[in-house]
């Protein structure tokens, strides 16, 4: 019986303990009990453009809600372009240029124009008569010369071709370049020596002396006869 009359009075106490919640900020402001911190929601996608570390918030109750997330899109804003789609508009923000405006409590992301993404339709064959250089894509339009005879007075004429096939003689070939003049032949290290031309000294130079003739030998008596 004491231990049940114990209880009764720690029960009385709690109940008189008990306070109403004051802090206006709390998300049971008003109620018995103690005060609960107002959720803190952020968007935790990190591909997103308004991601949030939750450790930033300064909220002891952060709460993740993708709903909150904004992405961005890059798109054409041509309005004489194929891609163009008119509700891009009213459901981006428009970013163009660059800047970051603040982004409203619903906002679906931010809107960039990108020239490049446009996509125009046409004909892109160069060849073709109704070239159009702002043409991206080929939509099947191109038209081609019809080459042929436009001479009334022949028998080949029709009026169905656009262009003449007779064609204009070449122009005349330019006469060939001379070729660049040779370089000289580089200098021989020694020149060669110089040999005079062979005159032989006998018997035209007069140089040489004039050797006499031998004397005549004495005439010998002739021998006594045995």
């Amino acid at each position: 019986m004491r231990a049940f009359h114990t209880l009764a009075a720690f029960a009385s106490l709690g109940c008189a303990a008990a306070a109403v919640c004051t802090d206006v900020t709390a998300e049971n402001y008003g109620v018995d009990s103690a005060c609960a911190p107002a959720p803190a929601f952020y968007c935790p996608d990190l591909k997103a453009e308004n991601y949030q570390d939750p450790a930033s918030l300064g909220s002891t109750n952060p709460v993740p809600l993708y709903a909150l997330c904004t992405y961005g899109l890059y798109a054409c804003n041509d309005m004489t372009a194929d891609n163009f789609v008119s509700w891009w508009y009213g459901m981006y923000t428009s970013a163009s240029t660059g800047a970051s405006p603040p982004w409203p409590q619903r906002a679906l992301g931010k809107y960039t124009s990108v020239p490049a993404l446009c996509q125009y339709h046409g004909c892109n064959d160069t060849a073709a008569a109704n070239y159009d250089s702002k043409a991206t894509y080929n939509d099947g339009t191109c038209v081609y010369a019809k080459r042929g005879c436009m001479d009334p007075t022949s028998a080949t004429y029709s009026a169905a071709f656009t262009e003449s096939c007779a064609w204009a003689p070449p122009p005349p070939k330019a006469p060939p370049s001379a070729p660049p003049p040779s370089s000289p032949p580089p200098p021989h290290p020694m020149p060669p020596p110089i040999i005079p031309p062979f005159d032989p000294p006998w018997p035209h130079s007069p140089s040489l002396p004039t050797i006499p003739p031998p004397p005549a030998l004495p005439k010998l008596p002739f021998p006594p006869p045995f």
